[in-house]
């Protein structure tokens, strides 16, 4: 039976992540060519070529086939640390778990869903934190013992991705003069007037797109703009100064169930959805004792399509 260290894991891991033999070597304190020797070894043990070869030289990029066991060893990697801590006895401090939640969706999320999910921490304390999407992302890249909900097309290095499903951006007004051009609830994007608010506690792939379908169809740049990350400040200007915004369903919902001046229109092309999921540690499900299923009911009150 063939088998592979440990460190001969680790080392193949930072080929793929530097797309640098020599920088492989250098991070393991080995030569380049003891690096290129493991890469030859792990790839007998495929029996294919997982680094791109141009003629006889080859490059440390990946094939479709090296992604597929870069994943594989990060994820036994991922266990076999976890295995460690759990089994260590040196361990005396309490772990502290996190459940992270991008501010968009805090208002939504099911508190028995929450409930579920924190209860199955049988060690360790818990903290649940209501944060911003870089903040969420800097969080789950640096320690494993956390939760986070998320929107956007987010794939960190040694988590899971459970996707929920995904949400609409839509104009919100209370605006007569906007909403006299809508018909049946429905926009065009050349409608939208200037100064409309941007909701900016979205993921930046999501602004981007919102910024040049924008462009695209009223030719206005990002200076006629307005980005906002405060659902109460985004409230307080829709409803005194009778503004526009363009802002995920979630908030949608929320701000009309306070605010019945306030009108949804959805676009008539080029509809923007964005994905929502969520980011664990390999393994998290079995351990908390829950099935994706129980995952998935993560709301009371949004429509995820």
């Amino acid at each position: 039976m063939q088998t592979l260290s440990l460190k001969k894991i680790c080392i193949f891991i930072a080929a793929a992540e530097t797309d640098s033999f020599t920088e492989a070597a250098r991070q393991s304190n080995i030569s380049q060519p003891a690096v290129v020797s493991i890469v030859d070894e792990i790839e007998a043990i495929s029996g294919e070529e997982l680094f791109v070869r141009h003629g006889k030289v080859r490059c440390a990029k990946l094939t479709p086939r090296g992604k597929e066991t870069y994943d594989a060893l990060v994820q036994a990697k991922t266990f076999y640390d976890q295995a460690l801590r759990s089994i260590s006895k040196a361990k005396k401090t309490r772990c502290e778990h996190g459940v992270l939640i991008q501010a968009p969706y805090a208002s939504a999320v099911s508190p028995d869903w929450l409930w579920r999910l924190i209860s199955g921490y049988t060690e360790g304390g818990v903290s649940i934190r209501v944060t911003d999407w870089h903040q969420i992302l800097a969080t789950i890249e640096k320690h494993d013992r956390c939760v986070a909900l998320i929107d956007g097309e987010v794939c960190p290095r040694n988590r899971e991705y459970l996707p929920l499903g995904s949400y609409e951006m839509v104009l919100v007004t209370s605006n007569p003069s906007v909403l006299g051009s809508a018909d049946n609830n429905v926009i065009s994007w050349t409608d939208v007037p200037k100064y409309t608010f941007i909701y900016s506690g979205i993921n930046p792939t999501t602004k981007d797109r919102i910024y040049q379908t924008l462009k695209i169809a009223t030719d206005a740049s990002k200076d006629h703009f307005i980005e906002v990350n405060s659902r109460s400040i985004l409230q307080q200007f829709l409803i005194q100064f009778k503004g526009t915004a363009i802002i995920p369903t979630i908030v949608s919902n929320s701000l009309q169930m306070c605010d019945h001046q306030l009108r949804s229109l959805q676009f008539s092309h080029s509809r923007i959805y964005v994905p929502l999921g969520l980011v664990m540690p390999f393994g998290h499900c079995a351990r908390l004792k829950m099935k994706h299923s129980d995952l998935q009911q993560a709301f009371d009150r949004m429509y995820v399509p």
